[in-house]
């Protein structure tokens, strides 16, 4: 969840010469300089085309060389790996002082960055070529950028619309999301983003994830730390949160959250409706009947799933990747071979699957205990 570092992720795997044209860290003598508000300067060598700027979560295309401000010395450029391709990352995933300068450009520009220390690499440094609390000069030219899907942004809470928790943590409702409030086991399909306190750089969000949204139960989730917030959110609900570092798996500094709940996915089957048990033990409820031919035991399945323990905790589902999955039915646990054979293209169901049927004694550590009963709602996508 740190800025990454430069040479080892812009460049990792790929060939980017690309064509800087100036080789020298030093600012031309009648160009204007100009600072921030957070200390980045910046001076601009030649001026883009339009009015569209880059913004986080979008990927950039950029050719670049970069000094230490000390000494003048190169310590990564482009021009040094052959392949004749710029460099392309997503913007919010380098330092502050990139992810700043960048969306100052528009296409086609050519810009002097100065960065100062706390906007690069700080008292850490960066392996041998940047030392700790280097400045730093870069030249970078825009070549092109591609809009990606937005960044929830950094949350500014409002003391005076703050709640704190027991815990500590302390949210402000920006949206409050419609319909009743879930069960304490639904799952919350929930977009999220996370920025330092003290110096707001976004830390880590669902885009840097590929999309994939986190789950969040009130007992647990892919974050844990957060499960306090689950009967907060409901679909549509939207939350500005303040984490007290303390909280962490590893305690840190603390983190700003935006998070906004999309999809709500219950736990189990609803009380009135009709649920069957077969002979293996295996409970199966129907929720939608669906359409076609029920699959048979070798043919191989697309579908939505999430997975839950008894206690409520989930411990894999699909619907936060966005993505169903697809298997041959015949490889994966007893109860999913039989209960899927159930249902129909477009069918619902929730399976109740005892032990014997899912992992047994071994169970699948750490998440599944031996023996563990498991509740699945499955849909199912097609069949081939």
């Amino acid at each position: 969840m740190k800025a990454i570092l430069i040479s080892a992720v812009l460049l990792a795997g790929m060939a980017f010469p690309g064509a800087v044209r100036a080789q020298d860290p030093k600012i031309p003598a009648d160009t204007e300089v100009k600072t921030t508000p957070s200390g980045l300067s910046y001076c601009v060598l030649t001026a883009g085309k339009g009015t569209e700027h880059p913004k986080i979560g979008d990927e950039v295309v950029v050719r670049y060389s970069g000094w230490l401000a000390s000494n003048g010395k190169l310590f990564d450029s482009t021009t040094k790996h052959p392949g004749g391709q710029p460099a392309r990352f997503m913007l919010g995933r380098v330092v502050e002082g990139w992810n700043e300068g960048l969306q100052l450009m528009t296409k086609g520009a050519r810009f002097k960055l100065m960065i100062p220390a706390k906007l690069g690499y700080g008292s850490r440094g960066a392996g041998a070529d940047i030392p700790p609390d280097s400045d730093l000069i870069f030249e970078v030219e825009l070549v092109d950028f591609v809009k990606g899907e937005a960044i929830l942004e950094r949350p500014t809470l409002d003391p005076s619309r703050t709640v704190t928790l027991p815990s500590g943590i302390k949210y402000q409702v920006v949206k409050p999301g419609e319909g009743a409030t879930p069960g304490p086991k639904d799952m919350r399909v929930v977009n999220f983003s996370a920025w330092g306190k003290s110096n707001g750089s976004l830390m880590t969000c669902a885009q840097f994830q590929k999309g994939r949204r986190t789950s969040l139960t009130a007992v647990g989730g892919d974050f844990d730390f957060l499960k306090d917030l689950a009967p907060k959110l409901k679909k549509g609900t939207q939350l500005w949160v303040e984490l007290p570092g303390k909280l962490l798996p590893r305690p840190g500094p603390d983190i700003l959250w935006n998070l906004e709940c999309e999809e709500v996915v219950p736990f189990g089957a609803p009380k009135d409706a009709k649920t069957t048990k077969t002979d293996s033990g295996l409970e199966i409820t129907i929720l939608a009947e669906g359409k076609g031919e029920s699959p048979k035991p070798t043919s191989t399945v697309t579908c939505h799933y999430t997975g839950w323990l008894e206690s409520g905790k989930v411990f894999d589902s699909s619907v936060p990747r966005g993505e169903p999955t697809s298997f041959p039915l015949n490889g994966v646990i007893k109860g999913w071979t039989e209960g899927l054979q159930h249902l129909k293209p477009g069918g619902v169901a929730v399976l109740r699957i005892p032990g014997d049927l899912a992992y047994g004694a071994r169970g699948r550590p750490p998440v599944i205990p031996p023996n563990a009963t498991l509740i699945f709602r499955i849909e199912l996508l097609k069949v081939k």
